[in-house]
């Protein structure tokens, strides 16, 4: 059995690589814009890049007292909590903007899947994620897809149970 860690990396492979075919179907960048462009939040590091950077020093901190402020006192000035996160720091910032350029990717890749060609990466990435997020399809079908192989593996026990028996 997977554990949680296992099952949780192996979700983020998977989108990542349904991410990377989209992105390279649809001739993206993998850029995000100017940050300018959008409001100053959790998920564009408000407006600060990514990594250490010296606009984010404090340089009115005395490093010896307190090297943190001096190395990001600026940011901390300004980054304030997200109201659906326990903890910032910068793998949860960069967690959230992967997860949004993902989606975004796979969005287009939905809406381009019609008028691509049929059997390309990204007509396949498009309608695995349209029908993935055609809810109430999947909820009118329930569990009827998965009964087949539900009857299959029944039948391959009970003949486990039916060999086990004669072997006695």
């Amino acid at each position: 059995m997977f554990s949680s860690l296992r099952l949780r990396l192996g979700v983020v492979a998977l989108c990542a690589s349904l991410g990377f075919a989209a992105a390279s179907a649809l001739g993206a960048e993998g850029t995000p814009g100017p940050a300018s462009a959008a409001p100053r939040g959790a998920d564009d590091n408000f407006g600060f890049p990514m990594g250490f950077d010296i606009s984010k020093m404090d340089k009115g901190a005395d490093p010896r007292q307190d090297f943190r402020r001096y190395a990001n006192g600026r940011w901390l000035d300004v980054a304030t909590l997200p109201g659906d996160s326990a903890q910032l720091d910068g793998i949860a910032l960069l967690s959230r903007q992967i997860d949004k350029q993902v989606g975004k990717l796979l969005e287009d890749a939905a809406a381009a899947s019609t008028t691509a060609p049929k059997g390309s990466p990204l007509q396949q990435v498009g309608d695995l994620y349209a029908a993935g997020m055609d809810v109430e399809r999947l909820q009118s079908l329930g569990t009827t897809p998965l009964q087949p192989a539900s009857r299959r593996s029944t039948d391959r026990r009970r003949l486990r149970r039916r060999s086990r028996g004669s072997r006695c």
